[in-house]
């Protein structure tokens, strides 16, 4: 369930908005943001440069297993600046934003934004056939989930991380200590009766 503001709500109950796709990946050299639309808009800090028609997104999906999703953003023909990026080779692994912005069409301006992928920048399809067109295909940092690390719970590898934790320092040793689980039978200890004591007479 999405929430969002009553801002928005009213503008969507009246029909009167316009949605629009936000884009940006951050390069070495700044971020690359762009919007379909004409025009520059500016969102937290950021300037969206006008991309009207020039690229369209994949449509996000939400899955319940582990899988990862790709989402690829497909601009038509050789935009100069997608070129430039594409000859650089700065763009593999580079994160990316992709957003939903509602606009209002009473007051001009951004009213609310729902994040729809969060990932990085893994392959460049360049395809020329009947049209042009370059293809970044982003990748779900969810791909991370079934992969298997190198790192383990013990002293030595914590300790690269902060030589002064010494959280796992003994864990090797409390694996092998035995641990006694649930009732035990009790031991008995061969020992003489109790003397009964009789009062007044001892």
């Amino acid at each position: 369930m999405r929430i969002i503001s009553s801002e928005a709500q009213a503008a969507l109950d009246s029909g009167r908005f316009r949605r629009r796709c936000l884009l940006r990946a951050d390069l070495d050299d700044g971020p690359f943001a762009v919007w379909d639309d004409i025009g520059a808009i500016s969102y937290e800090g950021v300037t969206y440069h006008g991309a009207a028609g020039k690229f369209v997104t994949s449509r996000p999906m939400s899955v319940s297993d582990l899988s990862a999703r790709n989402m690829d953003v497909t601009f038509a023909g050789i935009d100069i600046e997608v070129a430039n990026v594409m000859d650089t080779g700065a763009w593999h692994e580079r994160p990316v934003w992709i957003a939903r912005a509602i606009i209002s069409e009473d007051t001009p301006q951004i009213i609310h934004v729902m994040p729809v992928f969060s990932g990085y920048i893994d392959q460049m399809l360049r395809r020329d056939l009947d049209t042009s067109t370059l293809v970044f295909r982003c990748e779900s940092p969810a791909r991370e989930l079934s992969r298997r690390g190198v790192r383990t719970r013990g002293d030595a590898d914590q300790r690269q991380r902060d030589p002064d934790d010494a959280f796992f320092a003994f864990t090797a040793k409390s694996g092998q200590e035995p641990l006694d689980w649930g009732r035990q039978p009790v031991s008995r200890v061969a020992a003489d009766p109790p003397k009964k004591k009789f009062f007044g007479l001892f």
